[in-house]
């Protein structure tokens, strides 16, 4: 961060006595603020100059730290005006039905992925319930990308909206609740996360397990959803999730999910050993959420609970053992059966990764994950495309 790092410590602590003065504190205080605009953050950095003095030794190094430190380049109305103006793009788009309108509507895009950046690196900013208001709309749009980035974007502003903004936590739960529960993958993953953000602490995120549990059915139409929000939970929220996790580990994924090939059509034996996700089951896909569900399951518990990852370890590596088909029926395609073994080998590893469970795998089965990771490579790019949600 600083090139002189003993020098810069010097200067600190030289800085830290200057700052018993309760005038410095405020100015300082005011360089840092959230709520500060851009030109009280720019007043107060020259308060604070001129209070240690333009030729103190020190004021070289305070000026770096402030410039790097403060947000002095956006504030929350530069914010506020961002947002309206992508807002405005938004009602140009659905006005426009001509051939620029898909060029209007990749700019509008832009425009929010440039609010979820500022939203993660400046949350303090996006203050205004106005704002808050125009994301709440954004959230009801029928582009999945644009729902999914502003998802994000409530996720890293969950503590604002929180601390501040109730009537915006009452108007948000309703679709956060359909969005968990009905949406498409990342929705619910980024559903539950922002839930797990602003409803931590409200019956209203058990009541929302529940509805999870049960609609736990494989006719379900928004079963990957459902498997999606249910793996968050247990990550984010390990004692909620301990209530009913033998409903939904042991019951469901287990006996009636990755114990059970449903898949009887004849195909040609013959077919390749990779495909693109369109081209994989549906039933393949449940079974890929299955495992992550277990693996988050797993990653939440905040004890060593290792009787319970004993099976999933040996499931994990028999799925790998049977070249991706578990039960060896044979009724499962080439294609899926790679991405089972793919989804196996990456929930080993993830396991592997925590000092709790690293010692519970013997060498056979660290010689079958290495081996079956030497397959992949040779799909290397594939690869990287299909562990990149994992």
């Amino acid at each position: 961060l600083m090139p002189d790092a003993l020098k810069t410590q010097t200067h600190l602590s030289e800085f830290i006595r200057l700052l018993t003065g309760s005038e410095l504190r405020g100015h300082l205080s005011s360089v840092v603020s959230w709520s500060a605009t851009r030109q009280q953050v720019i007043k107060a950095k020259g308060d604070v100059v001129s209070k240690i003095g333009s030729r103190h030794a020190i004021v070289d190094t305070i000026k770096t730290l402030m410039d790097r430190a403060c947000p002095a380049l956006t504030d929350s109305q530069f914010v506020a005006l961002l947002v309206k103006k992508v807002s405005e793009q938004f009602t140009a788009v659905d006005m426009d039905l001509s051939e620029d309108s898909v060029d209007l509507e990749e700019a509008t895009v832009n425009g929010i992925k440039l609010l979820n950046i500022l939203s993660s690196a400046f949350p303090g900013h996006f203050c205004d319930p106005e704002v808050f208001e125009i994301f709440i709309g954004w959230l009801r749009h029928p582009n999945h990308h644009i729902v999914e980035l502003c998802l994000e974007i409530f996720i890293a502003t969950g503590d604002e909206i929180k601390a501040n903004h109730p009537q915006i936590v009452s108007c948000l739960q309703p679709l956060l609740t359909k969005l968990a529960t009905q949406g498409t993958v990342k929705q619910a993953k980024y559903a539950t996360r922002c839930f797990n953000m602003v409803y931590s602490e409200s019956k209203a995120f058990g009541r929302v397990y529940n509805s999870l549990v049960s609609s736990l059915d494989y006719d379900n139409e928004h079963l990957l959803a459902v498997l999606t929000s249910l793996g968050q939970i247990a990550l984010l929220q390990p004692q909620l999730f301990a209530n009913k996790h033998k409903t939904v580990v042991k019951m469901f994924v287990l006996k009636k999910l990755l114990m059970v090939d449903r898949c009887t059509r004849e195909f040609d034996k013959r077919d390749e050993e990779w495909s693109p996700v369109e081209d994989i089951s549906k039933e393949t896909l449940l079974k890929v959420r299955g495992h992550k569900l277990m693996v988050r399951w797993l990653l939440g518990l905040d004890h060593d609970e290792k009787q319970f990852a004993a099976p999933v370890v040996k499931l994990f590596d028999c799925t790998l053992a049977n070249d991706g088909d578990l039960n060896g029926e044979d009724n499962i395609r080439s294609a899926d059966r790679s991405r089972l073994r793919l989804s196996a080998a990456c929930g080993l590893l993830r396991l592997a990764r925590m000092k709790k469970y690293c010692d519970m795998m013997n060498m056979d089965q660290l010689q079958r994950l290495a081996l079956t990771i030497q397959w992949f490579l040779l799909f290397g790019y594939k690869l990287l495309a299909a562990t990149k949600s994992f």
